[in-house]
C-alpha cells in the first residue's frame, strides 16, 4: 500500500475540537487588529469598505477554522453564505444609493438661496483686508522664514497644510513644522513639535513662526501611536472621519479639526458632515461636537470637498437622472478651481457656476458657508475665473506675470475678480481688478489701491456706476485749490485738490460735463467710497459755483 506522506503530515498537525476553532478565532482577530491598526478603516455599518472587509474576515476564519481542524463542518458554510449574501446586499444598497435611483436626493441634499441682486446680499469688504498671499506664495514665506531659524531647521520642515483660518478677524495661513523623518521623530518625540508657522495673507511682511511653551506631540508627521491620524482613531473606532485640518483659535493656541461625517442619501450616498472632533496636539485630548456644539472660533465643520461635490449635484440633477444622459435640458456645473472667502468672520468657499458644455463664461457663482452650509446662488453672466486670469496677465503680457486663482469681491456694486500677479520666482508684483461681467474691464497697480483706482476708473469710463453701500460714502465740499487733467489710454481724467483736504481727487471726464468748466477757486462736492488711501477716484462731482438761480422765481 502505497504511503500519502502529505496527508499524514497534514493530519499530524490538525488540531481538534475547541482548541481548533479558539487557534483560528485569535488568529483572525489578530490579523483584523493588525489591519485596523495600520489602515486606520472606520468599523461602520454606513461605511461599504468596511462592511466588506468584516465579511472577508468571516470568509477567513471559516477557512482558517477548516484548515486547522481539518472538518467542513456546517458553521463554515453558515459563515459562507452570510459573506456571501453580505457582499450582494452591499452592492444592492450601493446601486439603490446611486443617482439613477436618488437623483432627487441628491439635487436636494444641498439647498441653496438664488438671487440677483448682488450688491445688496454681497457684502463689501475693507481693501485693506484683501487677501493678496495664495497658497503658493505662503507656502514660500513659510519656508523662507524656516531657514531663518538654522537650529530648527536641521530637525522640522514645514507642513505643506497653510489652512485658511480667521483669528481674531485676521485672516491667516496657518501650517505646522513637522519632523523630518522617522529618526528625527525618536529624537524629538519627547519634546514635540516646537511651533507653527503663520502667514498674515493680507500682508507679505507679516510671517511668524510661533513657538509653543510645549510641542506637539500628536501631528501627522509622527509615526506608531503619536500619529495624528492613528491617535484619532484609536479614541473613536467606529466614527466616519475626514478632512484633518490645522486651525489655531483666537488665542493662537492650535488645534487640528477633523470632520465626522455620514452618507445622508439612501445607505451609501451623499456623505455630509455631521460634527467635528477637536484634537489638542500638545496634550492629546480629543473632544466631539455637534454641528450645533461646535465652538465660535472653528471655521469650518463642513469639508470644502463635501460642498463643491453638492453644488455639482445640485445643477447636474436638475431634472433626473436621464437628464444627464439625454438633452441634458437646465444642467448646470462647477468650473474648474475654487477658493476662499471670510465674512464676517465666517468662512466659505465659493466657485462659479456654468452650464455643460463650458464655453468660459457664467451664469453666476455659489457661496456656500462651511459651517452651517447655508448657501447662496448669485446669477451673474460674466466670465470663468480662468478667463479673468488670462485678461488680467494679458495687461501684462510683457512682464510675463502669472496670476493667482481669483478672489470675489464686490467693489462699488459689481462682482470682481482679485487677482495677485506673480514673477517667474513667485513673488508678488501686481495686483489686478478684473470685472465679472466684463472682463475686458481690468486695473492694474503696484498697490491694490493703485489697482482699485485703476479699475473704478475704467467702470466709470464704461458707464457703470459705483452701486456701494450709501453708509459707506463720503460726501466732502470745498473750494478747489488745483485742477490739471491728462490723457491716458485715450480717455481724459481730472486730477483735483480741495482746499483743507489733503487727498488728491481723480475722476473721469464722463463722470460729468462740470468738470471741463471747472476752475481753481470753484466752490465743488464730491462723493466718494471711504478709504485709507490718499488718492481717490470719486462717485460723484457737482461744481456748486456753476449753478445760479432761474430769474424767473
Amino acid at each position: 500500500m502505497r504511503f500519502d506522506f502529505h496527508q499524514a503530515f497534514s493530519r499530524s498537525h490538525r488540531l481538534a475540537g475547541v482548541k481548533g476553532h479558539l487557534c483560528a478565532l485569535l488568529l483572525t482577530v489578530l490579523l483584523f487588529a493588525l489591519h485596523f491598526y495600520f489602515a486606520l478603516f472606520a468599523i461602520h455599518l454606513q461605511d461599504s469598505g468596511s462592511v466588506c472587509l468584516i465579511l472577508g474576515y468571516l470568509l477567513l476564519f471559516a477557512g482558517l477554522d477548516w484548515l486547522l481542524t481539518g472538518r467542513l463542518i456546517r458553521l463554515h458554510k453558515v459563515l459562507g453564505s452570510i459573506a456571501a449574501a453580505g457582499f450582494v446586499l452591499v452592492c444592492v444598497l450601493q446601486l439603490w444609493s446611486a443617482p439613477l435611483f436618488q437623483a432627487s436626493a441628491y439635487h436636494d441634499q444641498l439647498q441653496l438661496t438664488q438671487t440677483d441682486q448682488f450688491s445688496e446680499n454681497f457684502a463689501e469688504v475693507d481693501m485693506s483686508s484683501v487677501p493678496v498671499i495664495d497658497y503658493d506664495v505662503a507656502r514660500q514665506l513659510g519656508d523662507k522664514k524656516m531657514g531663518e531659524v538654522t537650529a530648527l531647521g536641521s530637525q522640522f520642515e514645514v507642513s505643506d497644510d497653510y489652512t485658511l483660518c480667521s483669528v481674531n478677524g485676521t485672516l491667516y495661513r496657518v501650517s505646522p513644522l513637522e519632523y523630518r523623518d522617522f529618526i528625527k521623530w525618536i529624537q524629538n518625540r519627547g519634546e514635540g513639535v516646537p511651533g507653527y508657522i503663520r502667514v498674515n495673507v493680507s500682508d507679505p511682511s507679516d510671517v511668524e513662526l510661533v513657538l509653543l511653551d510645549e510641542g506637539m506631540k500628536f501631528v501627522e508627521s509622527a509615526f506608531l501611536n503619536d500619529r495624528l491620524e492613528r491617535h484619532v482613531r484609536l479614541h473613536y473606532p467606529t466614527e466616519m472621519l475626514t478632512d484633518y485640518s490645522f486651525e489655531v483659535d483666537d488665542e493662537g493656541r492650535p488645534y487640528y479639526v477633523v470632520s465626522t461625517y455620514r452618507p445622508k442619501v439612501g445607505v451609501y450616498g451623499g456623505n455630509d458632515a455631521t460634527g467635528i472632533i477637536l484634537v489638542d496636539p500638545i496634550s492629546g485630548a480629543c473632544t466631539k461636537y455637534d454641528e450645533d456644539e461646535v465652538p465660535q472660533w472653528v471655521d469650518r465643520i463642513q469639508p470644502s470637498a463635501f460642498a463643491l461635490e453638492q453644488l455639482d449635484n445640485w445643477g447636474r440633477y436638475v431634472n433626473g437622472f436621464f437628464n444627464t444622459l439625454f438633452g441634458q435640458r437646465d444642467m448646470l456645473t462647477n468650473t474648474e478651481g475654487h477658493n476662499y472667502i471670510s465674512i464676517d468672520g465666517e468662512m466659505y468657499v465659493y466657485t462659479g457656476v456654468t452650464s455643460i458644455g463650458a464655453d468660459h463664461s457664467i451664469v453666476g457663482f455659489a457661496l456656500i458657508n462651511l459651517k452651517d452650509k447655508e448657501a447662496t446662488f448669485y446669477k451673474v453672466n460674466g466670465a470663468d475665473e480662468a478667463s479673468a486670469m488670462s485678461s488680467a496677465e494679458g495687461e501684462v503680457q510683457e512682464k510675463g506675470y502669472e496670476a493667482t486663482f481669483p478672489i470675489l469681491l464686490n467693489v462699488g456694486g459689481h462682482p470682481t475678480y482679485f487677482v495677485s500677479l506673480k514673477d517667474q520666482e513667485g513673488l508678488v508684483k501686481q495686483y489686478a481688478f478684473v470685472s465679472l461681467e466684463n472682463y475686458s474691464l481690468v486695473g492694474i497697480g503696484d498697490t491694490v489701491g493703485a489697482a482699485q483706482r485703476g479699475y473704478l476708473l475704467r467702470l466709470s469710463e464704461n458707464g457703470k456706476e459705483n452701486e456701494s453701500d450709501p453708509a459707506a460714502m463720503q460726501v466732502v465740499s470745498g473750494t478747489l485749490s488745483a485742477l490739471e487733467s491728462a490723457v491716458q489710454e485715450g480717455s481724459t481724467h481730472y486730477y483735483f485738490t480741495i482746499e483743507g483736504n489733503d487727498r488728491l481727487f481723480i475722476a473721469p471726464l464722463s463722470l460729468s460735463s462740470e468738470l471741463v468748466m471747472s476752475e481753481v477757486g470753484d466752490a465743488v462736492q464730491v462723493r466718494y467710497v471711504e478709504s485709507e488711501d490718499m488718492t481717490i477716484v470719486i462717485d460723484a462731482f457737482d461744481n456748486e459755483t456753476m449753478h445760479y438761480d432761474d430769474p424767473e422765481e
